[in-house]
């Protein structure tokens, strides 16, 4: 599986109102489908065990492996909202 994460967003409960509004309909974990219904990624709001914060993991299904920019365009969109910082499973920044 790979992940991305949305580091230290501004609090826990904002960060589930934004996730169910972006993602309506869903809750933990909050899906995002592709076009013919299966499920791209599965976002979760998770304390990451490194430090302890805040972070929304987005876990790629194995079927979509390859669409990492349509998972990091979603997780863009909560950062405008929410703040922080986009990292992969590597702990790299992203843009």
């Amino acid at each position: 599986m790979k992940s991305y994460f949305l580091e230290e967003p501004a609090d826990e409960q904002q960060a589930r109102r934004v996730l169910s509004t972006l993602l309506p309909g869903q809750s933990e974990p909050w899906l995002l489908t592709a076009a013919e219904g299966g499920a791209v990624a599965y976002f979760n709001i998770t304390i990451l065990k490194d430090d302890g914060g805040l972070a929304i993991q987005a876990d790629i299904s194995g079927r979509h492996f390859e669409q990492d920019e349509v998972v990091l365009i979603v997780l863009r969109a909560f950062q405008q909202k929410l703040g922080g910082t986009i990292r992969d499973d590597f702990d790299n920044d992203l843009p």
